[in-house]
């Protein structure tokens, strides 16, 4: 899911993830491989944030929960390999521009 520019700062604030910029030459590469998100990077790898559904646990309407796709490969992070996805919470809150709903 693509996030609007307060909430890409609010998460960023939130998990000290940085986003990655749309102008990033890496941008279409990943949105070929991963589909059209708002990607961060932090320590742990690539992180996309991913719509909650009435399906998943802890699901309410307008809230997103943080995955990751990706992990760095070595501890220099100089590339990252993809990953079965998989959550890595908190749940957060996007009606109000991305606040954390719970964590």
């Amino acid at each position: 899911m693509k996030l609007n520019a307060q909430q890409l700062a609010t998460i960023e604030r939130q998990t000290n993830a940085r986003p990655i910029a749309e102008d990033s030459p890496e941008l279409p590469q990943l949105v070929e491989t991963f589909g059209d998100h708002s990607f961060y990077l932090s320590e742990q790898g690539l992180l996309i944030l991913i719509e909650m559904t009435e399906d998943m646990e802890g699901a309410e309407p307008g809230t997103a929960a943080l995955v990751i796709v990706a992990e760095w490969t070595n501890d220099q992070r100089e590339n990252l390999s993809p990953i079965q996805p998989r959550p890595l919470g908190p749940v957060f809150k996007l009606d109000d521009g991305g606040g954390n709903a719970g964590a």
